[in-house]
């Protein structure tokens, strides 16, 4: 049986691995509250579980963004330099110097 714990859980982790930051903020926010509700109704052990398991996904999924905003950052910091570098190319440009042979 999946519970809303487990539906959130999967959710979050298909947003990080999409890289959707704003998917996973949300997804995280609800899996929280989920978990919360989820451990005011079991024993002690069973929750100590739980919440360690929760842990771990939360320390996956910050890993993960981190990296992934990593990457887009670097994405990005070529693309500025690319686009410097095409607006000083101007189009139809003539070099003002010849090659004989």
């Amino acid at each position: 049986m999946t519970t809303r714990v487990d539906a959130e859980e999967a959710a979050l982790r298909r947003a990080v691995q999409c890289g959707d930051f704003a998917a996973a903020e949300n997804c995280g926010r609800r899996y929280t509250s989920a978990l919360e509700a989820m451990l005011a109704h079991l024993a002690p052990v069973q929750a100590e579980v739980r919440l360690r398991d929760a842990c771990e996904l939360m320390e996956w999924a910050r890993r993960c963004l981190c990296a992934a905003r990593a990457r887009l950052s670097d994405e990005l910091r070529c693309l500025r330099r690319v686009s410097v570098y095409r607006q000083t190319a101007r189009p139809g440009a003539v070099h003002t110097w010849r090659i004989d042979g």
